[in-house]
């Protein structure tokens, strides 16, 4: 995966030939791909607190045109480039089998991928 242009929220990459986007907002990233069709995102709960403001995944998510993505980096790349966009701590729920009520519980690949950016500590 290769940056080739950045603006301001939107980054654009080469992944092995095919564009994809990555936009962000204040509280969620999108991923594209090159016809701009959703493939995938984050959404975040950003919470302020005396020790400073930080940034709780509610929600990650890939659409049915997404499987081809699966492991190729870029769920990792969107959590970083949210982080230093924001200059915030990111964190995660848990996989503990039960449904947390702000949607931040883990299911299907989630628990693995989390894991992984933990180790990476690019989420706390």
């Amino acid at each position: 995966m290769i940056l080739v242009e950045e603006l301001d929220d939107v980054r654009k990459y080469d992944l092995d030939g095919e564009d994809i986007y990555i936009v962000l907002d204040d509280s969620s990233i999108v991923v594209e791909n090159a016809e701009r069709e959703k493939v995938g995102g984050f959404i975040f709960r950003c919470i302020e607190e005396e020790n400073g403001t930080f940034y709780k995944i509610t929600n990650m998510y890939m659409t049915d045109k997404s499987d081809s993505y699966k492991g190729r980096g870029i769920g990792t790349e969107c959590l970083t480039f949210f982080k230093n966009y924001h200059d915030a701590c990111i964190i995660a729920g848990k996989n503990n089998d039960t449904q947390s009520d702000d949607g931040s519980h883990l299911t299907g690949n989630a628990p693995a991928f989390i894991n992984k950016v933990r180790k990476l500590g690019i989420i706390g």
